[in-house]
């Protein structure tokens, strides 16, 4: 769990204040081995964060949320991915960082059995199964972290 003076959002260009966990040296380390057989780190996975809820299901379901400390929230984003994919894709940075510098906050979710989330791999049973895996994490964000801009999200990166 990052402190608040720990301030290691993906908005964070204050190398100074910037802490580097063991997961993202992994990720430094995993990208450097691709890098040295491949051109592009646009399919590599992020590492999985350490933001999970429930669905009614008992189902653990994994989020990542991007937040800048200390800056006031406009808007909360949350990003839904599509059929057999997550939303632990490197290509989701760049919307990471766009969200951050308009003073918005972005959480991915991988929906059950997708992604670090449990359930049986790119299992659907049923189309409300979905609409509960959203509802059960908007209901975790808001009992949890009421007031976005007293909160440091950073703990799920």
């Amino acid at each position: 769990m990052a402190s608040s003076d720990n301030n290691n959002s993906v908005g964070n260009n204050n190398n100074s204040n910037w802490s580097r966990t063991h997961v993202e040296i992994h990720y430094e380390e995993q990208i450097a081995n691709h890098m040295a057989t491949n051109s592009s780190i646009d399919d590599i996975n992020l590492p999985q964060s350490n933001g999970f809820c429930y669905n009614s299901r008992h189902q653990k379901l994994h989020f990542r949320m991007y937040y800048e400390y200390n800056v006031p929230i406009k808007y909360l984003i949350v990003y839904l991915h599509g059929y057999s994919v997550h939303s632990n894709i490197n290509k989701l940075n760049y919307l990471a960082q766009q969200s951050i510098n308009n003073n918005c906050a972005l959480v991915c979710m991988d929906f059950h059995g997708h992604g670090y989330s449990e359930g049986v791999r790119a299992y659907v049973e049923e189309y409300e199964h979905l609409i509960d895996d959203v509802a059960c994490l908007l209901r975790y964000l808001y009992d949890e972290h009421m007031d976005l801009n007293q909160c440091d999200f950073n703990e799920y990166k």
